[in-house]
């Protein structure tokens, strides 16, 4: 009895819900009604909840969640997320402890001593409700980019059969050639951004500066490896070092390279290349490219880590390629890149990058690697993650086009696979991502963006796959943060702007797109002390070094690392439709 009458009031509830939608207009354009109702929430959203209101968001025939549904729901085809993954859940309220943390936060609750609220009036007016998040990448112990918890979906059991069928093909069709299976077919060009020759593609034709390498002889394949060091200019980064080597590691060119344009940072750190370096460099970008197609024809496959990236820089187009960014896994799943050092550090037991970059290394461990993958099998460097990305998902079942957006320093190094090509967007600031979101948010389904964040301490650390710390930052934050503009106007300032950016997108976005707004871990002076001293005992004893200082690492300081990262994990998640 009492169950049939709360179907019935469930059944009263939804056609109230219909009526009320169905006078809700804008200018004639029907509008989705959302039921945001945190109440229904018994635990903080994990990463699969996240992914599920995700697909419900673009998805008409996907199942509404408990705290989420929507009336009308097949008026929204879009969703826009805007990721700051260091924005702090105690700046809207939450006690510093965060001990007894609630499912959610309403914001009109909030009190103004809470920076974000004081300081973020657009952002307390689209949204009504700050949900909290508890993600977690299972493949990191301790992941400080829970981004990745929200963009990988596991793969369903006719996925996994259909990569392991289309890989048995690929094999049995390269069977004989012992590099074909680990090259790059035109397809996988295409889908990874590749410039694409026009003697694998005849209705491609390349721009002016641009060269292809020369026809072969049709001699068996031999292998060359190359990388290159570029440093920033006016018109964005150009090349300023072109290192080859040969199969057997040695090296037939390391030519330094004049860029065309004014030079704004050699970028030192990372290229290795200084002011006394290029004063004295005469090799312009022409000739190297002469000096690389004397060398390079199609007979050879060449080999490089994100090799799109130096032939980009080289303005080269070559039909045999092999990439051993793509060819390798990174510990946290797509869409991360693997970082060269650390593929190096962990299959080939060496050191490269310990002070800068240098493109004779890079390059020999490129060509080391594959050579060690050729060997091992197609497998190898795989860690059989059954994950897949939720823009792939999307693009499969239901024909959804997607975007991923990154702001980053032009010195930093991009957290993600160059292999995502036109999937993928680097933005060299915050105000250029919003500008690219702002224009692009009308075309795509789902639209990712992830910007620098609002973080009052510098983000100087390189993601790196072997630090075990998914790109965590050199520079230790305050103990506490005041919750006071005026005590704490550096993060005022930058909670400020976010509240500008988040507004901007608003504006721009069509009627009936969802909008989500993510945060990522949280931030604590002895929740970072306490892992980078874990992460430097871990590498010390990996390694089995005995040079330098002893680190200890006690029983009672795991268990206190774990009790913070099980605080920290816990972000915002704030979503809306636009109206």
């Amino acid at each position: 009895m009492a169950d049939g009458l709360a179907k019935k009031e469930r059944h009263r509830k939804k056609m109230r819900e219909r009526r009320q939608a169905k006078k809700l207009t804008d200018q004639g354009t029907p509008l989705a009604l959302l039921h945001l109702e945190p109440q229904h929430m018994t635990k903080h959203i994990t990463d699969a909840q996240l992914r599920d209101l995700v697909y419900y968001s673009v998805l008409a025939d996907s199942p509404p969640l408990p705290f989420c549904h929507i009336t009308r729901n097949s008026l929204v085809q879009r969703l826009v997320i805007l990721f700051v993954d260091d924005f702090d859940i105690t700046w809207m309220g939450v006690p510093v402890s965060r001990t007894d943390v609630p499912t959610s936060v309403d914001l009109a609750s909030v009190s103004n001593d809470a920076v974000a609220k004081a300081n973020m009036p657009h952002l307390t007016s689209i949204f009504s409700h700050m949900l909290i998040t508890n993600l977690r990448v299972k493949s990191m112990r301790y992941s400080t980019k829970p981004i990745a918890g929200l963009i990988q979906s596991p793969l369903t059991l006719n996925r996994k059969d259909q990569i392991k069928t289309d890989l048995e093909k690929r094999a049995e069709e390269t069977k004989g050639d012992k590099y074909q299976l680990f090259s790059l077919s035109l397809e996988d060009m295409r889908k990874a951004g590749y410039p694409i020759p026009p003697s694998l593609d005849a209705s491609v034709s390349l721009q002016d500066e641009w060269k292809e390498t020369r026809p072969g002889s049709g001699a068996p394949k031999r292998l060359m490896a190359v990388d290159c060091e570029m440093v920033l200019t006016t018109q964005g980064r150009e090349l300023a070092r072109v290192s080859i080597v040969g199969e057997d590691g040695e090296v037939v060119l390391d030519e330094f390279v004049k860029p065309e344009n004014p030079i704004l940072d050699y970028l030192t750190e990372f290229s290795g290349i200084t002011k006394d370096i290029m004063d004295q460099t005469q090799c312009s970008l022409r000739r190297a490219q002469k000096h690389v197609r004397k060398l390079i024809d199609h007979d050879v496959l060449l080999v490089g880590h994100s090799l799109d990236m130096d032939l980009n820089a080289l303005k080269l187009a070559h039909p045999c390629c092999a990439d051993t960014s793509l060819l390798y896994d990174s510990p946290r799943g797509p869409p991360f890149q693997p970082s060269l050092r650390g593929l190096t550090k962990a299959f080939l037991k060496r050191a490269i990058q310990i002070n800068r970059h240098d493109s004779v290394q890079d390059a020999k461990a490129s060509l080391d690697l594959f050579q060690l993958k050729v060997q091992r099998g197609i497998k190898f460097g795989r860690h059989g993650l059954p994950m897949e990305l939720i823009f792939d998902r999307l693009k499969r079942q239901d024909g959804r086009d997607s975007l991923i957006m990154q702001s980053l320093a032009p010195a930093r190094p991009s957290t993600f696979q160059s292999g995502l090509g036109n999937l993928y967007q680097r933005h060299d600031s915050d105000d250029a991502l919003v500008a690219a979101v702002v224009d692009q948010c009308k075309n795509q389904h789902l639209l990712l963006a992830q910007t620098q964040g609002c973080s009052i301490y510098e983000q100087n650390a390189e993601d790196d796959d072997d630090s075990g710390g998914d790109g965590l930052n050199t520079t230790v934050p305050p103990m506490v943060l005041s919750y006071n503009p005026n005590h704490d106007p550096a993060v005022a300032k930058r909670v400020a702007k976010l509240d500008d950016y988040i507004h901007t997108i608003y504006q721009a976005l069509p009627l009936n797109t969802a909008f989500m707004v993510l945060g990522g871990i949280g931030q604590n002076q002895r929740f970072q002390l306490m892992l980078k001293k874990y992460l430097a005992f871990e590498q010390r004893r990996k390694s089995k070094t005995t040079v330098g200082e002893p680190i200890d690492w006690t029983v009672e300081e795991q268990k206190e690392l774990d009790e913070l990262y099980g605080q920290m994990r816990k972000g915002a998640c704030f979503f809306t439709l636009k109206k």
